[in-house]
């Protein structure tokens, strides 16, 4: 298994990879922004970064943007 702390991930982006991974859940940026507070930036460039590592796969664009784990 890969070491998420070793790609850089902070320890949000890790719960929200576990939550993905062990409970099915999907993502949209508003509801990673309320899952865990955040600002509409910061939460998109959480979810880029996890995109860009193959952690995560979006689904759909703009607003109807999905996230799921891959």
């Amino acid at each position: 298994m890969v070491d998420l702390k070793e790609l850089g991930l902070n320890n949000r982006q890790i719960k929200a990879l576990e939550m993905m991974v062990n409970e099915g859940k999907v993502f949209s940026n508003k509801i990673y922004q309320e899952t865990f507070d955040l600002e509409r930036r910061t939460a998109s460039r959480d979810l880029k970064k996890l995109v860009d590592l193959k952690q995560i796969y979006k689904i759909g664009y703009g607003r109807g943007t999905k996230y799921k784990a891959v």
